[in-house]
């Protein structure tokens, strides 16, 4: 019984190894896969690097039978959804953009053009967050009473008779970035605070 199913097993992949797909790889010694052959032969992006590629093998540089299979052999590739055979297109595509001759890097356009899109879209992400966003005019200022003379919230002081009773406020004001004047209403709350 054991003896049966590894002999299935065995000839299952002797049908797939000598299938269309598959060729005599004369550098490495091996049954390969077409499509393994065409991507070997040229760099790959590593997943998750930023623009760290993998080196063509050594063994792969310069193949003639490798040329060979990428001029002649269009693999086919089983298609996502599910083994229906579709070709591997080999060709190089160029940008969609009118008169550019520059290779494909993404959505059909050359690095070029695909960053000139990617900004546009980005510009017009940004026009519209703006659009959306409702600007406030601000609140006028509330109109403050008009000082009469009988109001006391103004009073005026002038050190001129006593400039060093000035000297000490005017440093710690400079030390706790504030003016003059809160360093003094502050003095003068502190003082009252004590006395009570």
């Amino acid at each position: 019984m054991m003896d049966t199913a590894l002999a299935e097993n065995q000839q299952l992949v002797s049908e797939i190894l000598s299938g269309p797909d598959y060729f005599t790889c004369e550098r490495t010694h091996t049954r390969m896969k077409k499509e393994i052959c065409i991507k070997r032969q040229s760099k790959i992006k590593i997943p998750g690097g930023s623009w760290k590629y993998r080196e063509i093998p050594p063994e792969c540089m310069g193949c003639l039978q490798g040329k060979e299979v990428k001029e002649l052999a269009r693999p086919a590739v089983r298609d996502e959804a599910g083994g229906e055979l579709k070709e591997m297109d080999t060709e190089k595509k160029t940008c969609t953009k009118p008169g550019c001759d520059e290779p494909v890097k993404a959505k059909g356009l050359c690095t070029g053009h695909y960053n000139e899109e990617y900004n546009r879209q980005l510009q017009e992400k940004k026009k519209g967050l703006r659009e959306k966003i409702e600007i406030k005019p601000s609140k006028p200022a509330e109109e403050k009473a008009p000082v009469t003379e009988e109001s006391h919230s103004i009073i005026m002081v002038d050190f001129a008779e006593f400039p060093k009773l000035l000297e000490k406020p005017e440093k710690q004001a400079r030390i706790d970035f504030r003016p003059i004047e809160n360093q003094v209403l502050y003095l003068i709350k502190r003082g009252l605070e004590e006395s009570t």
